[in-house]
């Protein structure tokens, strides 16, 4: 069961699938995506901890990843033992450029809109 969040809005949603698909091509296309796992990610359900703190094993590896991906596979990827913040991210974004040989003049947004800020 899934539920759509609160704060999804479809119209902009639409335009802004709409203008993807009228002014670029597929192959122009990069996604990135977080995500983290530790040792027992697939095997715990569920979990607990005292209210404020987060659920943890002592001595737990946890570990993030970050991709980006294209209709070519993996064009860069990063994995780190924290989450990423706003400075590792414009970090990993500006090395993703510098290796596809481009310009940093190229306006790096959040998918809400605003600009990034390191």
């Amino acid at each position: 069961v899934s539920r759509s969040a609160v704060e999804r809005n479809e119209e902009p949603r639409n335009l802004y699938q709409i203008y993807i698909a009228e002014n670029f091509r597929p192959d122009q296309l990069v996604f990135i995506d977080e995500s983290a796992c530790n040792r027992i990610t697939m095997r715990r359900p569920m979990a607990w901890s005292h209210v404020g703190s987060h659920a943890c094993r002592p001595g737990m590896y946890r570990c993030s990843i970050l991709p980006a991906l294209s209709l070519d596979g993996i064009l860069h990827l990063d994995v780190q033992d924290r989450t990423y913040t706003s400075a590792t991210f414009t970090q990993f974004i500006n090395t993703l450029l510098d290796n596809m040989n481009l310009s940093h003049s190229i306006p790096v947004e959040h998918v809400s809109g605003g600009p990034l800020t390191g």
